[in-house]
């Protein structure tokens, strides 16, 4: 790594130590129960059972002028929820749903014990009726944990995605990569609870902040991803967008982002993948996360497990281009 990368990265690392006092409570607190191996109910459900020490703060870390703290600003329009009717669900790989902010049809089982390190969120039932299961790998952000995310990632895997996340506060591309390679490997391993049950072509890769980072750092060299999502976080050298060989997806707050001046100039640099671009409104670094995940989830059901009908959500006049989502698109022909 060059000076100017180890530079740039403790940059991110302090002002993700800053918010991370934060996010530890916005990342928390609307998930319904799961299910973990051990069979203990899901921390969203058990308030005391969050009450892990917070990372203390650097003394060399400070606010810089790009703002750590969401500037305020006047209250959203309420974030788009359709998807499709009861009339027209739509048809995939994935049991249809009509919310892309509601649980899904599946119970969820937390695996805090996934290969290498990792936590893995997935249908308790994998494989009923016939259903392989598409992958989603997730790098957390800086000083943040895969616990943190409980709430996201349960929400993700209850619509049918097994989601896995390495189980580290400071993620990179390498990890990432090292995640993928195990959850493909368990779809073939004998005994193994995923055996035969993944959809290992259906693969899709991003992260918050450092971990959308790291996915770019990933994408550089690997070849089985069918899509990315980058949440709050754009590359410092800007060029994040030419390590990018599939659709992908960027999301990030808007005046209360510290990640904004990157995640627009990644969008500028975009090459000739099809790209959606959003930055919501009233949303800053921290909550862009939860505030994402009904574009998330459609981007995924569309992109993994065939749902084309969520194009026009992505698309000028489509939901994901009213209230919050203040959204532009490249290369959408």
């Amino acid at each position: 790594m060059s000076s100017m990368e180890r530079s740039t990265m403790s940059k991110l690392l302090c002002r993700n130590t800053i918010v991370a006092v934060a996010f530890a409570v916005a990342a928390l607190g609307c998930g319904e129960a799961a299910v973990h191996e051990s069979g203990d109910l899901d921390i969203a459900s058990d308030p005391s059972a969050r009450a892990d020490p917070l990372p203390q703060l650097d003394p060399g870390c400070a606010p810089d002028d790009e703002g750590d703290t969401p500037a305020a600003t006047p209250a959203p329009a309420a974030d788009p929820d359709p998807v499709g009717t009861p009339t027209d669900p739509g048809k995939g790989s994935l049991p249809p749903v009509m919310s892309l902010s509601a649980k899904g049809p599946y119970a969820v089982t937390i695996d805090e014990r996934g290969g290498g390190n990792t936590w893995v969120f997935r249908p308790t039932d994998l494989g009923k009726d016939g259903v392989k299961h598409p992958i989603f790998v997730w790098g957390t952000g800086a000083t943040s944990v895969p616990k943190q995310y409980t709430d996201h990632f349960t929400l993700i895997a209850s619509h049918g995605f097994v989601v896995i996340s390495p189980n580290t506060g400071s993620v990179n591309g390498r990890l990432l990569t090292q995640a993928l390679d195990w959850i493909i490997a368990q779809n073939s391993a004998a005994g193994s609870v995923y055996s035969g049950k993944l959809d290992t072509t259906k693969v899709a890769m991003g992260g918050h902040s450092l971990g959308s980072v790291s996915t770019f750092d990933a994408e550089a060299t690997e070849k089985r991803l069918t899509t990315t999502i980058h949440i709050a976080g754009g590359s410092f050298d800007n060029r994040g967008s030419s390590k990018v060989k599939t659709p992908t997806a960027y999301i990030c707050g808007a005046s209360g982002d510290i990640a904004l001046p990157q995640c627009q100039a990644d969008f500028k640099s975009v090459g000739k993948q099809p790209t959606f671009y959003a930055e919501l409104q009233g949303t800053g670094h921290v909550d862009a996360a939860r505030k994402a995940l009904p574009g998330m989830l459609g981007w995924l059901r569309w992109h993994l497990a065939g749902e084309t009908q969520h194009r026009a959500q992505f698309s000028p006049g489509g939901e994901f281009f009213q209230g919050i989502w203040k959204s532009q698109v490249k290369n959408w022909n």
